[in-house]
């Protein structure tokens, strides 16, 4: 945490590091200001990693993120500023309260300070000042809001979230005398200080989340589905075939004699080549792979057959020593659930007697061909 343990060597810290600043001891007085405003910090950064662990929504961390400035430097004004990796969609976070600034009814900032930019853009220095707003004519579109509230400072934070974009905390206060700005200068320091590691906490926090969930859909070897996560996802896929009255195609290739990873992963990736975006595909057992897709018409199949088994041998797989590749297609409303469908291919593609082929089962039969199943 920012905040040490040890308060007492902080602001010891703090008054030696004053005193060669200013050439003066601090006072006993602002000593005690500073204890009391780290204690408040640490105890509200306690609560916030507290809540953070827990897990929560976006809005709801923007939302404790905005109150925790608020109890710990209610002196200023907290603005949440997003962008994208390429610097192009601005928005603000918290909008209630800076709709004077050009921000539309979505949160996208229209006319975005320069200052901003240029400190997004710059991630070598993660905090940034800038004083006397109203002399600076990139804020513009702020003075309206910045003249009637008094603010004439600008504290930044910059930190980069776990989606490569920047998240951007500006505190706005009042023009300050010298003196006041030496105090608030160190306690905004340690605002932001708590505010950079509760902000990487967070997207922390939500990357670990999106690598455990990966890890529970996706197998490791090949990155394709396990077979959970194609079962749950072809539910919806054949739910909607009911609905709108669509054809389905469901293909097990089954493969023998590739031992390494390397090939299993290079035999994957040729499956997912011949596969359009809103198909799906899952390494359903260690030697299985499970692939369904939308079909317009009943000869199509025999086109995603003839595709597959083009693309692998394209690929040399099949004349691998010891590779064999059998290929078994079901179709839908022909087989009518999950599990019908599954068997019916598994089955077609055990029942290819050569070492790399392909059957359609239909109605039953395990045919090479629609028109064979047609002269049955």
């Amino acid at each position: 945490m920012p905040v040490t343990d040890d308060l007492d060597t902080q602001i010891n810290m703090t008054s030696s590091t004053n005193k060669v600043a200013t050439g003066k001891a601090i006072s006993e007085q602002e000593l005690t200001a500073q204890l009391d405003a780290l204690l408040r910090m640490r105890d509200s950064e306690h609560a916030m990693f507290t809540a953070i662990a827990s897990g929560m929504t976006r809005e709801s961390f923007y939302d404790r993120l905005v109150a925790h400035v608020a109890t710990v430097m209610p002196e200023v004004r907290c603005c949440l500023v997003s962008c994208d990796s390429e610097l192009t969609d601005w928005r603000i976070l918290n909008q209630q309260g800076w709709e004077r600034v050009g921000v539309d009814k979505v949160g996208t900032l229209e006319r975005v300070p320069q200052a901003m930019i240029t400190f997004a853009a710059s991630p070598s220095r993660d905090t940034c000042q800038y004083r006397e707003l109203s002399t600076h004519s990139d804020w513009i579109a702020w003075y309206g809001l910045l003249d009637d509230q008094g603010l004439a400072q600008c504290d930044m934070l910059s930190v980069q979230d776990e989606l490569g974009g920047w998240f951007l905390v500006a505190l706005f206060s009042q023009s300050l005398s010298a003196v006041e700005r030496q105090s608030f200068n160190w306690h905004v320091a340690q605002a932001l200080k708590g505010l950079k590691t509760l902000t990487q906490a967070y997207f922390c926090h939500n990357e670990a989340d999106r690598v455990l969930i990966e890890s529970q859909k996706s197998d490791k070897v090949t990155g394709l589905l396990l077979r959970h996560a194609f079962d749950d996802l072809f539910a919806v896929m054949l739910k909607d075939a009911r609905r709108y009255f669509q054809r389905l195609a469901m293909v097990s290739v089954q493969v023998t004699g590739l031992q390494q990873n390397d090939d299993i992963k290079q035999f994957s990736q040729v499956l997912a080549k011949t596969l359009r975006d809103n198909d799906l595909i899952a390494r359903y057992s260690d030697n299985e792979f499970l692939m369904a897709m939308r079909i317009g018409q009943l000869d199509d199949v025999e086109v995603v057959a003839k595709k597959l088994m083009r693309s692998l041998d394209e690929a040399g797989l099949p004349q691998r020593p010891g590779c064999e590749v059998k290929v078994g297609l079901a179709l839908y409303p022909e087989q009518s659930n999950n599990a019908s469908l599954y068997h019916s291919a598994h089955n077609a593609a055990k029942a290819v007697a050569e070492p790399v082929g392909y059957r359609l089962e239909y109605y039953g039969n395990f045919v090479q061909s629609l028109d064979e199943a047609y002269s049955l």
